[in-house]
């Protein structure tokens, strides 16, 4: 895709991309990143993903963190370094826009791991603009009296999106995609 095709917020597949981590904090470990990769404008998928990271500080980990992602080491057992998950990513997710529901959180994680692994270019390969699903979800359900909180939980429960997985990366990525349908049909 041509440079100068990647500021095109219309035309650009769109990567609705999801992260878990080790907790909250910022010296906390990116333990999954999963997504889908859609064409516009029918959202179709073009290709799903699930990075499975392996943790090299578990020591510093929130416990109830590990515990909501469901970490455990039969699981992250074929898991990746960061730097190849982000390579990955990198891959996949090339000249997208990146969307995701509370992204701010992921994407700070996000591009203080690819700055600590070695890149310099912020974002690498991705389109510079972002969607947040949680802001769209704020503008579009303000009045409505029937919501209160704007969670991806909250939303799909007030969609009737059911979440299977909740809080795996990939789980969490369609969900928000639906969400996003959703929101674009109002």
């Amino acid at each position: 895709m041509e440079t100068e095709k990647l500021n095109y917020l219309k035309e650009n597949p769109l990567t609705f991309l999801d992260i878990e981590t080790t907790g909250l904090r910022y010296d906390q470990e990116i333990l999954e990143i999963g997504g889908i990769v859609v064409s516009q404008p029918n959202y179709e998928t073009i290709k799903e993903f699930d990075f499975k990271v392996k943790p090299i500080n578990l020591e510093i980990a929130d416990p109830i963190a590990l515990k909501i992602v469901g970490y455990n080491e039969k699981d992250w057992q074929d898991a990746i370094s960061l730097k190849e998950a982000l390579s990955q990513l990198e891959v996949v997710a090339r000249n997208t826009i990146l969307i995701g529901q509370n992204f701010t959180f992921d994407w700070t994680r996000l591009e203080k791991a690819f700055f600590e692994n070695g890149w310099t270019d912020i974002p690498p390969a991705f389109s510079y603009h972002r969607l947040d699903v949680m802001s769209m979800a704020f503008a579009k359900l303000y009045k409505e009296p029937n919501i209160k909180h704007y969670s991806l939980r909250d939303l799909g429960d007030y969609f009737g999106i059911k979440n299977e997985h909740q809080h795996n990366a990939l789980s969490d990525s369609r969900v928000t995609l639906a969400v996003f349908k959703k929101l674009m049909a109002l």
